[in-house]
């Protein structure tokens, strides 16, 4: 194989990874349109499981973080890959931030005697990790509404 062949294959492959630079406003758009409810309403579940959890009341903390399970489980498989590879880098860690909110809410809540006013084990670390989810939530939502124009 020649040195131009080599180094056409080598930019080839380049440029598969680069989804995000060579996708078109209008492949922006269809994803923004196919995906942006879904994540509207993962953001809510994040942002009603850290209300629960800043509430303290055991059954709904628990009820709540499930949700947000369910919805991490989902999402992934529905929403990414994003045609913009920045897009595509925050929804990844947002999930992954929700994720790691889901496990600290629910080994805190299971662990909890769930006595009125009294924290969970992990109600800091759950917090944060749902602040982050929700902050790159944001970031993602104000990108797609300005794909939308």
């Amino acid at each position: 194989m020649g040195r131009a062949a080599v180094l056409a294959a080598a930019l080839g492959l380049v440029a598969l990874g680069c989804r995000g630079d060579s996708a078109t406003r209008a492949e922006r758009v269809a994803w923004a349109e196919a995906n942006a409810a879904a994540v509207e309403s993962f953001a809510l579940d994040v942002a009603s499981a850290r209300a629960a959890v800043n509430q303290g009341e055991r059954t709904v903390v628990l009820t709540a973080c499930r949700q947000v399970q369910t919805a991490v489980g989902q999402l992934p498989g529905r929403a990414l890959p994003v045609p913009d590879d920045e897009v595509d880098d925050l929804l990844g860690d947002a999930v992954r931030a929700a994720q790691a909110g889901v496990r600290s809410c629910l080994e805190g809540a299971t662990a909890s005697t769930s006595v009125p006013g009294q924290d969970l084990p992990e109600r800091e670390d759950t917090l944060a990790r749902f602040d982050e989810a929700t902050r790159l939530l944001e970031s993602v939502k104000a990108a797609v509404q300005g794909w939308r124009g």
